[in-house]
């Protein structure tokens, strides 16, 4: 309402799913939650959607589903993306650039190979030739 009083596109609200430091181990025994991960993801995917959210933060293994389900005009970001060379540090469901575009996300969230590199030009182009060529790939896919 604010937004649109004020003549402003109203901003994106994206809802975070699960956080990928976490996985079936934490869900089931320190969240007590008894579905797996992917069903427990898409339920607050949906839940997100029924309330209004543009979007939420999921993996590329759950994108695949909340795209199908959910739809093209739902915003999936995808966190702890490693590219092929990047060390997993301290989070349990990374994908890579390339699995994340072809499972539908529309952003990705690649800090720490950047941040932590010795050259992080060459780190972020490095992933810029993965991504795209997974963009390529998808392209040439769909053309199928």
């Amino acid at each position: 309402a604010a937004a649109k009083r004020l003549e402003k596109e109203p901003p994106v609200i994206l809802g975070v799913t699960l956080l990928s430091s976490f996985g079936q181990r934490t869900l089931t025994t320190e969240l007590c939650v008894d579905k797996n991960i992917e069903d427990y993801v898409l339920q607050l995917a949906q839940v997100a959607k029924e309330s209004g959210l543009d979007g939420v933060v999921a993996s590329a293994d759950e994108a695949k589903r909340i795209r199908k389900q959910i739809g093209d005009d739902f915003i999936i970001v995808c966190p702890a993306t490693r590219p092929t060379w990047a060390g997993v540090d301290d989070q349990v469901r990374v994908d890579t650039p390339r699995k994340a575009i072809l499972s539908g996300v529309d952003f990705m969230v690649i800090g720490r190979p950047i941040t932590k590199s010795e050259n992080r030009v060459m780190a972020a182009q490095l992933i810029i030739d993965e991504i795209e060529t997974a963009l390529m790939d998808k392209e040439a896919a769909l053309e199928v």
